[in-house]
């Protein structure tokens, strides 16, 4: 069973489970590889993710 390496929005943040802020790094990439926490300010990087199918 393959797992999909794109996340699931809203992202909920890991320590407090408030939902994140997607970013780009780039603005280039097709998705969101950096996430804030509206609440904590917990970031969490998502490196590589493989580029969208939206065209």
């Amino acid at each position: 069973m393959e797992q999909d390496p794109k996340p699931h929005y809203p992202l909920s943040c890991p320590l407090c489970g408030i939902a994140m802020i997607g970013e780009k790094t780039e603005p280039e990439q097709p998705d969101f590889d950096l996430h804030r926490c509206l609440s904590c300010g917990t970031v969490v990087e998502i490196p590589g993710l493989p580029p969208s199918d939206d065209g």
